[in-house]
């Protein structure tokens, strides 16, 4: 009798192993990335050594995805600070709003193929691997776009959205779907460099053209709030377009190696995946507007942009400090993991979940010092105050930042349901909340709300990791399992 956990990863290994097949690679090829995959036997000395090169690696990508994130989160704290100012609270609410639904459309239905990225593309080991998983990954990206365009437009419709809305809406669904595919495969090679140059064009651009476009136009609305944005995710793709010359030659082969049978079947390998984590993703997101809107229908659009306001800089302030050790570690730990140095990818997720608690602490507590002075510089002190939600935005922040490195046993597991079916506990938990307690206690509230959400996430996750099987996995499968391993667990799984 196998469990469930032993089920799901025969199937996540058999999907790994489907690559190789799909890819067609030769024997001679096949043989060359077996024994390229294969880790080094180590004695514990070098293995110690090992372990402190690769934490020197994560203190250094971290660093890169800090700078990716630090220009990105200065410019939207700027950014929120400039338009409230400029367009008012009201319409900054309709914008948050809009721009929330749009980001939860993006990751719930794009969400799958970045996820399975991210988690197979350390296999394409040679150049024909590499070409069609391409291939597959821009089939899947123009399924994704096509269908989240048909979704969100007929969402927007049957809510009687302004017709600029539909139109605004499903072309930043578009450009976000390019270029969170586009970063994606930047992060998955390890060029964090590159993340970090792309992140401040495209987030200088998402501050400095709604200006212009304000100024220009003389319109001071959500709607010049939104083309200025998609402006700014248009534009790094542009400029990547323009700065490899040899892009189009990389498309043509390509597309040449293009097959119909072989990209359906890698496609359905990362989907199979990454439906889940997409979903959860589109969960997380919602959050965010399940709150605005909900503020918005019982106490109107001031209110949605006072509370939204203070949310995008208070989360985004962790997110600017304790994400970029979030993203180091995925690919390094995947990375790990795929090569079978599976000790190594546990010690990558215990050290930043050390490095997160630390940095975490020291800024909430500035936080609750400054309580008042946070709320002041985010609004301007012109209505009442509403520093009571600087501290439970800052502890949901916090947590949530946590939440992204405890679950990651669950994705190396491949049980990326049980991942799922916690983010839709925590979503009942933030839409029931907010809808029981706003029209009661008002905006406040939904910051409260906002501490348990993340509270019931890593519960959940918590109780769905199987520690047990976790450990086993650690220690029986100390290398990469080779043809002959994966054909001998095709027996039934009962």
């Amino acid at each position: 009798m196998i469990t469930e956990q032993e089920t799901s990863q025969v199937r996540c290994t058999r999907n790994m192993s489907k690559l190789k097949s799909e890819s067609g690679l030769s024997v001679t090829e096949e043989l060359d990335v077996l024994d390229r995959g294969l880790p080094e036997r180590l004695t514990s000395s070098r293995q110690s050594v090992a372990r402190q090169d690769l934490k020197k690696k994560l203190i250094r990508d971290s660093f890169n995805y800090f700078l990716s994130k630090a220009i990105p989160g200065i410019m939207a704290l700027c950014s929120v600070l400039a338009f409230v100012r400029l367009v008012g609270k009201a319409e900054y609410g309709r914008y948050s709003v809009l721009f929330a639904i749009v980001t939860a459309c993006t990751a719930g239905l794009s969400g799958w193929l970045p996820q399975g990225i991210i988690r197979y593309f350390s296999l394409s080991h040679t150049e024909s691997e590499a070409t069609r998983f391409k291939s597959a990954t821009l089939l899947g990206l123009l399924l994704s776009v096509v269908t989240g365009t048909l979704v969100l437009g007929a969402a927007l419709w049957f809510e009687r959205q302004p017709f600029w809305s539909g139109i605004l809406g499903v072309l930043l669904l578009a450009a976000g779907m390019l270029y969170g595919v586009f970063v994606i495969e930047l992060q998955a090679m390890l060029k964090s460099h590159k993340v970090a140059s792309f992140e401040a064009i495209r987030s200088i651009s998402c501050f400095v053209v709604p200006i212009c476009i304000i100024f220009l136009l003389r319109k001071r609305s959500a709607g010049a709030l939104l083309i200025g944005v998609l402006v700014g995710y248009i534009l790094p793709l542009g400029i990547a377009w323009w700065m490899e010359q040899d892009r189009a030659a990389l498309l043509r082969t390509t597309l040449n190696n293009h097959s119909w049978n072989d990209d359906l079947n890698v496609l359905k390998t990362l989907w199979t995946y990454g439906w889940p984590v997409g979903i959860w993703s589109m969960c997380l997101t919602m959050q965010s507007a399940i709150d605005r809107y909900f503020i918005q229908h019982y106490s109107g659009d001031a209110n949605a942009g006072s509370y939204a306001a203070m949310y995008d800089i208070i989360v985004r302030s962790f997110s600017l400090l304790c994400f970029p050790l979030v993203m180091s570690s995925n690919s390094l730990v995947m990375e790990r993991w795929n090569k079978g140095d599976r000790s190594s990818a546990v010690s990558l997720i215990q050290s930043s979940l050390k490095y997160q608690m630390v940095i975490s602490v020291v800024f909430l507590l500035g936080l609750v010092i400054f309580a008042q002075q946070v709320d002041y510089v985010i609004l301007g002190g012109r209505r009442k105050s509403t520093s009571s939600l600087v501290l439970p935005l800052a502890i949901g922040g916090f947590l949530w930042q946590i939440a992204y490195l405890v679950h990651k046993p669950l994705e190396l597991m491949c049980l990326t349901k049980r991942m799922l079916t916690a983010m839709i506990v925590t979503l009942i938990v933030s839409a029931g909340g907010n809808y029981i307690f706003i029209p009661l206690y008002g905006y406040t509230a939904a910051a409260y709300v906002a501490i348990a959400a993340p509270l019931a996430y890593l519960v959940a996750a918590v109780v769905l990791t199987p520690m047990t099987e976790f450990r086993r996995e650690i220690s029986v499968r100390a290398v990469p399992l080779v043809v002959g391993e994966i054909s001998s667990m095709e027996g039934p799984v009962t």
